[in-house]
């Protein structure tokens, strides 16, 4: 509907950060709790985090072309481990 298409215009104007923290989600459980709770050392980090947790699903909106379906399908579900968070279901 209609939300569906404002986020998908929104996300469509905004950048890729490098060294995005989701990718940190794809660790083991120990190593990312370690580095989890090193982010929440600070407050803006720590807001971040307490903002994603609150959410239900992590909703990715990916507009790749791919040159198979089989590039397609490897992709939605890992991707580069730089637009998921794993820590929450996935909708793609």
């Amino acid at each position: 509907g209609v939300m569906i298409e404002h986020l998908s215009a929104t996300a469509g104007r905004l950048t890729q950060i490098p060294g995005s923290v989701s990718i940190l989600t794809t660790q083991d459980r120990n190593v990312w709790a370690k580095q989890r709770a090193a982010l929440e050392q600070d407050a803006q980090n720590a807001e971040y985090l307490k903002l994603i947790d609150g959410g239900i699903i992590v909703l990715c909106l990916d507009q790749t072309p791919y040159p198979s379906a089989n590039d397609k399908a490897q992709h939605l579900l890992i991707g580069d481990g730089s637009n998921r968070w794993y820590d929450k279901q996935q909708v793609v």
